[in-house]
């Protein structure tokens, strides 16, 4: 359905049937409960939303406490994506980025010999978190967690560098 189709469909309708329609999306997609949660939601509610991708990150990486053989990354950069497609407050992003990338900071420190992929997506995370704190200036709330990145990234032979560059052109410019 074409959006000049569907702008004429809800034209067409009256106020109690737009109601109704609006009620049978919420409850038939869930894309729509998300955008809906976010947008209108208490901070409580965007918390569980959160909470809950936090803990499919970790899961994506670890299985009972341990380092998967093969880390899930495709699917972390999808629960990512979607994430920030309904997200509303940019630093409750930032937050996700930085913790993924924590996760995968850890995870390479306990399992060094695993894809690229993992070591890439762990600088995308960690750069893609930095520059939203460069937009919305929030280095005093995320400087510390940062500054536990880039010294455990010393330990990964791969991402010192990468990680250390981002964090300096981040906090120290």
């Amino acid at each position: 359905m074409s959006r000049s189709a569907f702008t004429k469909f809800i034209n067409s309708l009256e106020q109690e049937d737009l109601r109704k329609e609006l009620a049978s999306l919420y409850s038939k997609i869930d894309s729509v409960k998300k955008h809906y949660a976010m947008e209108l939601g208490k901070d409580t509610d965007r918390k569980k939303i959160y909470d809950r991708a936090k803990k499919d990150v970790y899961n994506l990486l670890y299985v009972r406490g341990k380092p998967r053989k093969r880390p899930r990354i495709q699917k972390i950069k999808v629960l990512l994506k979607d994430l920030a497609k309904f997200s509303v407050f940019q630093h409750e992003l930032a937050d996700l980025y930085l913790y993924s990338a924590e996760q995968q900071m850890a995870f390479l420190q306990r399992r060094p010999s695993t894809t690229q992929a993992t070591y890439n997506n762990c600088v995308d995370n960690f750069s893609k978190a930095c520059d939203i704190i460069n937009q919305l200036v929030l280095h005093e709330s995320f400087e510390k967690r940062c500054e536990e990145l880039t010294l455990d990234s010393d330990t990964v032979y791969l991402l010192e560098d990468r990680i250390v560059d981002i964090y300096n052109a981040t906090f120290r410019n």
